[in-house]
């Protein structure tokens, strides 16, 4: 998962690249997106032996008018790499390499307080240290066999500008009973609608799924996964630029069918495709194993929706539209796959519960009717909706059952920090989350920082390709919800309470609240989609300091489509935690608002 350096304004630090990406960032960044005055930060990032070093910078909010900076050199302090683009708003300088043999240092200095600027969001450089990893793909097909351990494909010349009139291929296949699971770690290639120009194109064996991909200056994309996969990569003759890099390695297989698994060895057990000879061979082994496909598996399923005013109507009802397709191939029903869906926006709509509807075609009608809102992308209040509403037994989620949230989204949450920490409390409940970004907008570290596992992040180009990420989500859906030998997570361990405080619905309507500590700031919302008001404070992830915020509560509308607006949070002087079972709190429960 991409790492996060931090400590780096008490003295220069020095960084050592890797294939795997990187960043850094201003204090406060992934917190709050607000950075305090008086600051002076200093890092030093240089390669892995034998390696060149490719970065990217992304300036948020650098005012420019109180002498705030952030500043790129090669080696020395003299001359800055980024001399016209020391400051501003929305801005970006990269990717640039540097070779082997030389250092980049990025000095940042603050000379005004957070409170003398509206805004002061800062920055984040992201980087890596890779060589060219193309070997014979570019003369001829190159055949590939996955393992456990992680290997790497890159474009000709990466980090540095891939030739012009390239055309390379790579096959990787996978073992028996195995998938090949593709991480794409960065990619920069010449962006155009129908990626006819330069393109990674993935074709997966067993699916004839098509997957082409041409996004200029992104690290850490995203997974594909797949049976075995043909990679290919063709540049035209212009604007070349500086490739991909992507990891591969196996991963045990969802199973298709039925399967027999004949055990060796102890625990260790190997496919057999032959029924006849499997149970020949069983009754010299005494035993044999069988593993059934997904289909018969028995999970909780929600569905969490950005439906902010980045999405637009449209591109709702394509996303809408690719739900409908993928929940009709898993097995809906009481004793089978239950599926619940809520969007977000300024406000959270439960929208219908797990056991709302009891077959494929009432859950399908009703997503097709889900209609769009706009707003705040306020991710932080969909997932502690699935955490105290969704995922509560008195709302249809079952115990011993396999809990999973898929949460899609096109941007960046409005709260970094308190999207980052509401999902670990959903993933400390016994929850996995797989999250999926689509379109550019998309902000990597959160995505990878939201998912239960860094295999469980996908991406895809717009909204009307999501067609092509399908079958990498069926599978790894299938996966966590039929893995033989798993042992499913569920809500009869104890967990902690999130640390911020939302409405949540009982059953009586009435509105209960989550912990919340004591309240610093307060959040004035505005009309469109992008919040100007200080950012949710939270607290950072690796302190155990809190600052948050207060607000004040709406109004709640009742079921089947439950509205919980992010206006305002009111305090409460109760507490529930859950030790035995998520359930939700009962109506009865001795709990008093603040509004403010």
């Amino acid at each position: 998962m991409m790492n996060i350096v931090k400590g780096q304004c008490t003295e220069t630090m020095t960084i050592i690249a890797d294939l795997e990406p990187q960043y850094i960032t201003s204090p406060g960044y992934d917190d709050d997106r607000t950075y305090s005055g008086d600051l002076s930060c200093r890092w030093k990032i240089g390669p892995s032996p034998g390696r060149s070093f490719v970065f990217s910078l992304m300036v948020s909010e650098v005012p420019c008018y109180f002498g705030d900076y952030v500043k790129l050199f090669k080696d020395n302090e003299t001359d800055a790499l980024n001399n016209n683009e020391e400051c501003g708003k929305d801005m970006s300088f990269g990717p640039m390499t540097l070779t082997s043999s030389s250092t980049l240092v990025v000095e940042f200095v603050s000379k005004s307080s957070r409170f003398m600027a509206k805004s002061k969001e800062g920055f984040r450089l992201l980087f890596l240290s890779a060589s060219d990893m193309s070997a014979n793909g570019c003369q001829e097909r190159q055949i590939l066999l996955a393992s456990d351990t992680p290997q790497y494909i890159s474009s000709p010349n990466f980090p540095d500008l891939y030739q012009s009139n390239m055309d390379c291929e790579w096959e990787i296949e996978a073992p028996t009973g195995y998938d090949v699971n593709i991480l794409v770690l960065f990619l920069d290639i010449e962006n155009e609608d129908s990626c006819t120009f330069d393109f990674l194109r993935f074709n997966e064996g067993s699916s004839s799924n098509t997957n082409s991909l041409c996004v200029e200056n992104n690290f850490q994309f995203g997974n594909i996964r797949g049976s075995n996969f043909v990679v290919s990569f063709k540049s035209d003759d212009s604007q070349n630029k500086h490739g991909f890099l992507l990891r591969y390695k196996s991963t045990a297989a969802s199973s298709k069918g039925l399967q027999f698994l004949i055990p060796i060895r102890g625990n260790l057990l190997v496919p057999c495709h032959f029924v006849f000879f499997c149970i020949f061979f069983s009754f010299l082994l005494f035993f044999v194993v069988v593993v059934l496909d997904c289909s018969q598996s028995k999970a909780d399923i929600v569905f969490l929706l950005d439906s902010s005013g980045s999405v637009g109507e449209d591109n709702f009802v394509f996303l809408t539209s690719f739900i409908g397709d993928l929940i009709s191939d898993f097995n809906i029903g009481p004793e089978f796959v239950q599926v619940g869906l809520v969007t977000y926006q300024t406000n959270v709509t439960n929208r219908f519960d797990l056991n709302r509807y009891g077959t494929k075609e009432e859950v399908l009608n009703a997503t097709k009717q889900v209609p769009y809102s706009g707003g705040w992308t306020n991710t932080d209040l969909g997932l502690n909706h699935t955490l105290w509403h969704s995922f509560a037994e008195d709302h249809g989620a079952r115990p011993f059952t396999s809990q999973l949230l898929l949460v899609f989204t096109d941007g960046v949450s409005n709260h970094p920090s308190s999207t980052r920490l509401v999902a670990e409390d959903v993933k400390g409940s016994g929850v996995t989350i797989i999250s999926v970004g689509v379109e550019s907008g998309v902000d990597s570290p959160e995505l990878f920082a939201i998912a239960s596992r860094e295999e469980y992040v996908f991406r895809a180009t717009s909204f009307t390709d999501l067609e092509t990420i399908k079958y990498s989500l069926e599978n790894i859906i299938c996966k966590i919800i039929s893995s033989v030998g798993s042992n499913p997570q569920t809500t009869t361990t104890s967990y902690h309470p999130p640390t911020l405080q939302f409405p949540v619905m009982s059953p009586g309507n009435s509105i209960v609240m989550a912990p919340l500590p004591t309240s610093t700031e307060t959040l004035t919302p505005t009309a469109d989609d992008t919040d100007t008001s200080p950012a949710m404070t939270s607290t950072d992830i690796s302190s155990s300091l809190v600052n948050t915020n207060t607000y004040t509560a709406d109004t709640v509308s009742t079921d089947p489509e439950t509205s919980v607006s992010s206006s305002g949070l009111p305090t409460s002087d109760g507490q529930t935690t859950p030790t035995t079972s998520r359930q939700s709190p009962s109506t009865s429960d001795n709990h008093t608002g603040r509004c403010v």
